[in-house]
């Protein structure tokens, strides 16, 4: 879709190919020192548009439906089409990628997180582990102490050692 179709489409002040060239304040009430009727759409003969960038560039579209979504990249490709024959924005835009825990600060290459975040993120995965690994333990079968004489600790048998006398003694 080409971006007079897009506004033939989105575009309120599009009439059958010329412009009403209304634009509108907050409170929805007309806007007549802006008013500027022209016989033929600007976007028809490429040129920039205010109302355009201003009102359709922004516009956000339902996805929710397969036609919805379809007309909604249809509309995406044509606003991307204006901005950039308009120079508003770069064929390949570069942005930054930021640590994707704290938020802050730009990481390069393939990293994911900045060194602090990294660092901690480390730290908090080996105490994990160890403590999962500390919880894991099971007596095995050849072990010398058995489950059972760890888990029923009450003793039946008593010391039989008993204070000899001196009489028995001799």
């Amino acid at each position: 879709m080409t971006p007079s179709q897009a506004a033939k489409e989105h575009c309120d002040n599009y009439d059958k190919g010329s412009c009403l060239g209304m634009y509108y304040n907050d409170d929805l009430s007309v806007d007549w020192s802006r008013h500027c009727p022209r016989a033929k759409c600007l976007l028809a003969e490429n040129q920039r548009c205010d109302y355009f960038e201003e009102i359709i560039v922004p516009m956000r579209m339902s996805r929710e439906t397969p036609e919805a979504k379809a007309r909604a990249d249809k509309k995406d490709a044509a606003v991307k089409t204006y901005l950039q024959w308009h120079n508003l924005i770069s064929a390949k835009t570069s942005f930054k990628r930021m640590c994707m825990d704290c938020r802050r600060v730009e990481v390069e290459g393939r990293a994911r997180f900045c060194h602090k975040c990294a660092r901690r993120r480390k730290r908090q995965s080996y105490r994990l582990s160890k403590r999962q690994s500390r919880l894991d333990v099971q007596k095995l079968a050849i072990s010398l102490v058995h489950a059972e004489a760890l888990t029923n600790a009450v003793r039946t048998r008593r010391c039989s050692y008993t204070r000899k006398t001196q009489s028995q003694q001799t």
